[in-house]
């Protein structure tokens, strides 16, 4: 178990150098049919350093599985993936642990990031096995006590934690009981019901990396870059069918 948490702690410190640290790559997947994807770069806004590429099982968005495509893609890349985030989340989502276990069959894919809207504390004990690096905490779901501990059981194990944000209610509280410290932010603009964005650019930066989802167009996205942020995640189902990687 020892031997296994300080590989955890090693791959957390590389992860973070890499990726967190460095300027990312920024490519758009363009849908033009569900199964024939072709890929776009953004050479005239960044400099490209790390790939995160995002898969979900379903989008209640598009209303159409991205398996097929998605595979392809993997298997076939010019370049490798420094890491992969899977939105695990069964309700909404589809998500599955078969569905995981072949993503971690794919060798060169040595970090993960799994996001779930619930978090099923007792079963990420399986996903740690799997290989999985980062865990999503959706702060909105819990109360500070709640997440205090969620946030301890997961750091025993070993994983990184990211608290996902989305109101200044929330980032508040967080600041008051101490919650943020040592731990990745990440501010979502996106109501979780509606997916309407919000209004929630302004000065969030100064807490946190990571801005995780509302990005609706390249203007956006540099908006969001000039404020400072270093890793933005832009979801399947926005951006006029686009698809976006880290």
């Amino acid at each position: 178990m020892l031997f296994i948490i300080r590989n955890r702690l090693c791959e957390s410190f590389f992860f973070t150098f890499r990726v967190f640290i460095n300027r990312l790559v920024y490519a758009a997947f363009f849908a033009i049919v569900p199964y024939r994807p072709c890929f776009l770069f953004c050479y005239a806004l960044f400099a490209y350093r790390s790939v995160i590429f995002e898969r979900k099982f379903h989008s209640p968005l598009e209303g159409y599985k991205f398996n097929s495509s998605i595979f392809v893609f993997i298997t076939f890349l010019p370049y490798s993936i420094d890491c992969l985030s899977i939105l695990i989340d069964r309700k909404h989502f589809r998500g599955s642990a078969f569905e995981c276990l072949r993503f971690h069959a794919l060798k060169f894919l040595p970090f993960t990031l799994f996001k779930d809207f619930m978090v099923p504390v007792p079963g990420y004990c399986y996903y740690f096995n799997l290989g999985v690096s980062f865990v999503l905490v959706v702060c909105s779901m819990y109360s500070h006590c709640l997440i205090f501990n969620i946030v301890k059981y997961f750091k025993f194990w070993g994983f990184n934690v990211i608290l996902e944000i989305s109101s200044w209610n929330v980032l508040e509280q967080l600041v008051v009981y101490g919650l943020i410290r040592n731990l990745f932010i990440g501010f979502n603009t996106r109501d979780l019901f509606s997916f309407r964005v919000l209004s929630f650019y302004s000065n969030v930066y100064l807490y946190g990396y990571i801005y995780e989802s509302g990005i609706l167009s390249l203007n956006s996205l540099i908006k969001v870059r000039n404020l400072g942020f270093k890793v933005c995640l832009i979801g399947g189902g926005f951006a006029n069918k686009c698809f976006f990687v880290l």
